[in-house]
């Protein structure tokens, strides 16, 4: 099992940016059926060095739980396996919402573990490029979250002001 670590800040207070993030996670999943949702995963291939405007793309099918807080943090368990199956890794982990020190922004971090697909020669991909690749997915990841939260938060914040 390989570890995967990612963290991004957002422009969103803590005490507003949980909210809507499970609102957007609920609406993925009423596109769906109940809490599983069809998310596509891209990652472009400047992300893995290689100077292009490409980028790899794979639709997966993911699973959020509810969220749970404790002591400042929310939680989401989230897991996703490719869409169709295929070589590709699936994922399980937990997706947080963690308050900043400072009052106007909050994190988001995933974190968590794939077995890379194919056994030796998965893992001698995953050594090379595939690391990069889970790494360069899971920001972009948290990038699409991000962009919804603080637009979200600008469209309430332009209501109340």
């Amino acid at each position: 099992m390989r570890t995967l670590r990612e963290r991004l800040y957002v422009d969103c207070p803590f005490g507003k940016a949980p909210s809507f993030l499970n609102d957007y996670l609920n609406e993925l999943a009423r596109r769906v059926n109940g809490e599983q949702a069809t998310l596509r995963l891209i990652v472009p291939l400047e992300a893995l060095g290689l100077p292009t405007g490409l980028s790899l793309r794979r639709d997966v099918v993911a699973h959020f739980s509810p969220p749970q807080d404790a002591y400042g943090v929310q939680k989401t368990a989230v897991t996703w396996k490719p869409e169709g199956g295929g070589p590709f890794p699936t994922f399980t982990g937990a997706l947080s919402v963690e308050q900043d020190e400072r009052y106007g922004t909050s994190s988001l971090y995933l974190e968590g573990t794939y077995d890379p697909p194919l056994g030796a020669i998965g893992k001698g991909f995953d050594a090379a490029l595939g690391r990069r690749i889970a790494s360069a997915t899971a920001r972009e990841l948290l990038s699409s979250l991000k962009r919804r939260i603080e637009q979200d938060w600008s469209a309430t914040a332009k209501i109340g002001g």
